[in-house]
């Protein structure tokens, strides 16, 4: 089954980890995985021990390398491993905002859990961010222009995030589409002063298992990139991003259990907060970046429900005070942004992931 689309959108997102009714993969349950590929993950557990091997051997196409697969220990039957993703030192264009976007499939011959991701950053002055998605089948292109997040969010990267994990009983679920899985790393490179001769070779080891967990995690954005306007000399300016009732009753099929929040801005941005509201009244903040610097972003681990027709407020004040033009919302470094990433689980139960006015 192809994967749900993601909003066709100019992004740079900071987020972590990434799914359309069903159930979350429950072991215990015996029901199927919802929209995940038909298969219940307790019995892609059991039957992980007879073709665990093959799952570590993996390599990237297209041109970049992915490295060793790491050792791929077997406990209980299920094997265990890390794919190394690697840019093939690509040189870096001397325009000063540039996106580019790198390939790498692997294969996997049964449901494979990915447990969490490493960054590895080369080039650290001119590598803004990256953004990892997962798409159904590569393109047969190699570091090309890109603008789009098509896929499903997996994961990303900014300045100040450092090793990312899952909880012991939730995994990003790979292998239910097909028998390889393409990850692709959507990249902003930075260049102010258009140096040249610049290259890069950065990536990003991802960790899997085949011991499926109880969970099946998702990535919920609520954000706004276009269409607002800051202007200048303003200390203290507001803007929010609402997930309101209607959207929630709109693409949550059920319940979600939120366990992390990553909020971002770029140069102005001065505070950033995460609301949950409920019945039209504040129920919490539950993650806030106060002050924000956009040169230590982090993610923080929460712990929540959100229900259908509960709002998601993201939340962002900036400082202008030292532009004299209005700044807009955009992908550029010098543009702003007002961004929310939800890791949650059951992922079935989110049928698009973007909320907000795009």
């Amino acid at each position: 089954m192809a994967r749900r689309p993601s909003p066709s959108l100019v992004a740079c997102i900071f987020a972590l980890a990434v799914g359309c009714a069903g159930d979350d993969g429950d072991t215990s349950g015996g029901s199927t995985a919802g929209s995940t590929g038909g298969t219940s993950a307790g019995t892609a557990a059991s039957s992980a021990g007879s073709t665990a091997g093959s799952t570590s051997d993996a390599s990237a196409t297209a041109g970049s390398t992915a490295g060793s697969a790491g050792s791929a220990g077997t406990t209980g039957g299920a094997a265990e491993g890390t794919w190394e993703l690697r840019i093939d030192d690509h040189p870096l264009s001397t325009q000063e905002t540039d996106y580019v976007c790198f390939e790498f499939t692997v294969p996997v011959d049964q449901l494979t859990h990915v447990t969490g991701f490493t960054p590895v950053i080369d080039n650290v002055p001119y590598v803004h961010h990256y953004v990892v998605t997962l798409l159904d089948q590569p393109t047969g292109n190699q570091g090309y222009p890109c603008y789009d997040l098509t896929g499903d969010l997996a994961w990303a990267w900014a300045p100040g995030v450092e090793d990312f994990a899952y909880p012991d009983d939730v995994g990003l679920l790979v292998g239910d589409t097909g028998d390889s899985v393409t990850f692709r790393i959507q990249v902003h490179y930075n260049n102010p002063l258009g140096v040249d001769g610049q290259t890069d070779a950065s990536g990003l080891d991802v960790h899997w298992t085949t011991n499926l967990r109880t969970h099946n995690a998702g990535t919920l954005v609520v954000a706004q990139v276009n269409g607002f306007m800051i202007p200048p000399g303003e200390p203290n300016f507001e803007h929010e991003v609402r997930c309101d009732a209607q959207m929630t009753n709109a693409i949550f099929s059920g319940p979600i259990n939120v366990i992390g929040s990553a909020l971002h801005a770029h140069e102005i941005g001065k505070a950033l907060f995460a609301e949950h509201w409920v019945g039209g009244q504040l129920a919490q903040t539950f993650n806030q970046d106060d002050p924000y610097s956009f040169e230590y972003q982090n993610y923080k681990e929460v712990s929540l429900t959100i229900s259908p027709g509960d709002e998601i407020v993201t939340r962002c004040f900036y400082d202008s005070t030292d532009r004299t033009e209005p700044t807009y919302g955009g992908e550029g470094t010098s543009d702003e942004m007002c961004w929310n990433t939800l890791v949650y689980y059951p992922r079935e139960n989110v049928a698009f992931p973007f909320c907000g006015p795009g």
